[in-house]
C-alpha cells in the first residue's frame, strides 16, 4: 500500500487539495506475447480505463505481452514517470527506461503478487482463454479475484 491509502490508488501529487486520484492499473501477460486480437482489445480499453494525466501504469518488464503493453502505453502518450516497472531478475533498465518508475527485482510469482497489490484493476493477457494451473498469468488472475481487483481478461 502507499502510506494508509487504499490499495490501488494514491493521491495524486499534481493535484493541490482536490479529491481527485490516481488510479493504477496493473498488466499481467504471458512471454509469448499478445495475440492479435489481445493487442487490439487493449488499444481499446486502455484509453476507457486510463486518465493519461492522473493514472499509472504497472507490469513486470518480461519479454512478451509486457513489453508489448508498455510499448503501446508509450505510444498512447503516457508519461514515463507513471509508468512502473516491477522486474523480476534479468530484467535491467535500459538507456529507453531510466525515467520509468523502478521497484525491487523479485521473484516472479512474488513480483505479480505486488503487482496486483499495487492496482486498482488488473489486465490480463492470458496464452489461453482456458483458465491453466502452472501459468503465472493465470496464477496473478486467481490473487487478483481473491484480492477482490477487477480482471479485464484479454481473450486470445
Amino acid at each position: 500500500g502507499r502510506g494508509g491509502e487504499r490499495e490501488g490508488y494514491a493521491p495524486d501529487p499534481r493535484d493541490e487539495g482536490e479529491r481527485s486520484h490516481t488510479v493504477i492499473i496493473g498488466f499481467t501477460g504471458t512471454r509469448l506475447g499478445m495475440s492479435l486480437s489481445q493487442r487490439a482489445q487493449f488499444n481499446r480499453v486502455f484509453p476507457v480505463l486510463c486518465n493519461f494525466v492522473t493514472s499509472e501504469f504497472h507490469h513486470g518488464g518480461a519479454y512478451g505481452a509486457d513489453t508489448e503493453a508498455w510499448h503501446m502505453v508509450l505510444a498512447f502518450g503516457m508519461s514515463p514517470e507513471y509508468i512502473h516497472w516491477h522486474p523480476c531478475p534479468g530484467v535491467v533498465a535500459t538507456e529507453e527506461t531510466l525515467t520509468h518508475h523502478w521497484h525491487e527485482v523479485l521473484l516472479p510469482l512474488r513480483r505479480n503478487k505486488e503487482i496486483v497489490n499495487e492496482s486498482a484493476i488488473l489486465i490480463a493477457a492470458p496464452s489461453r482463454n482456458e483458465e491453466e494451473l502452472w501459468s503465472g498469468t493465470w496464477a496473478t488472475i486467481r490473487y487478483a479475484r481473491t484480492k477482490g481487483i477487477p480482471v479485464v481478461m484479454l481473450s486470445r
